[in-house]
């Protein structure tokens, strides 16, 4: 998905196809995508957001788990902000801790 929108913002052309929820989102946010190094940004104020490709999201949430353990919803969603975006964010977010946190429950009830 993300390389048929990146050849879509090096064209400044919007894209006509027949979108889902994810090509919907970044259609919404098509006004502020950009490239650089080969890579897709979308850039809010000063500040660029790296359009995170979905195949790589679960390293991004496993390795903020490594980092600041189990921050709750908004505030893992306040730290990935300052530097991802993806289609989807929020909810993948939410689901992810949701998970994490009923497995870490679960494991803490039967450890002695």
């Amino acid at each position: 998905m993300i390389d048929s929108w990146c050849k879509c913002v090096i064209d400044k052309a919007v894209p006509k196809w027949h979108m889902h929820n994810a090509d919907l989102t970044m259609k919404r946010q098509f006004g502020i995508l950009l490239i650089q190094c080969d890579m897709m940004y979308g850039k809010v104020e000063y500040r660029h957001h790296l359009v995170l490709p979905l195949c790589c999201k679960e390293g991004v949430l496993n390795g903020l788990h490594e980092q600041v353990g189990f921050p709750g919803v908004e505030r893992a969603i306040s730290l990935l902000r300052e530097i991802f975006n993806w289609p989807g964010m929020y909810a993948d977010t939410e689901k992810w801790i949701h998970n994490s946190e009923r497995g870490l429950r679960r494991k803490r009830k039967y450890t002695w």
